[in-house]
């Protein structure tokens, strides 16, 4: 991406099957809903430390999506951000998000740790729906 965008708009990227690598510079403040959905090769991404929301079905159906460090930019994840990321194994949650919504990891089947910060105070129904595998949260 070039480092002047600053908005990345709802499903732009919706079922780009050649997609594998995401940088996003620190120049994109908002990336909209479902922005990467079902971007089925996609394994890395590299969030903009300038994100201070991550959208409805961010990276739903990302399915061999392996690893995400969420920046300490976000402040608020919304529902189904990664539900059915199959291969989705780590998460470190950035240090100022205060809820997990519903859906969030729904069906991350082989989730096995994540940093779940502090401040969260809510996590919402099926937030954690069938990861079978998770055996670490710190």
């Amino acid at each position: 991406f070039p480092f002047g965008l600053e908005e990345i708009r709802g499903c732009a990227f919706c079922y780009c099957k050649s997609l594998v690598d995401i940088y996003i510079p620190d120049s994109v403040t908002r990336i909209m809903s479902s922005a990467f959905s079902s971007c089925e090769n996609l394994k890395s991404v590299r969030l903009s430390n300038k994100l201070k929301c991550l959208e409805f079905g961010l990276f739903e159906n990302c399915i061999n999506l392996l690893a995400i460090d969420i920046p300490d930019t976000v402040e608020e994840m919304w529902w189904r951000v990664f539900q059915n990321c199959q291969n989705l194994q780590s998460v470190h949650l950035s240090e100022n998000i205060s809820a997990i919504s519903a859906h969030s990891f729904r069906q991350c089947y082989k989730l096995e740790k994540i940093h779940i910060p502090k401040k969260v105070t809510i996590i919402e129904q099926l937030g954690f729906y069938f990861c079978t595998k998770l055996r670490e949260i710190n």
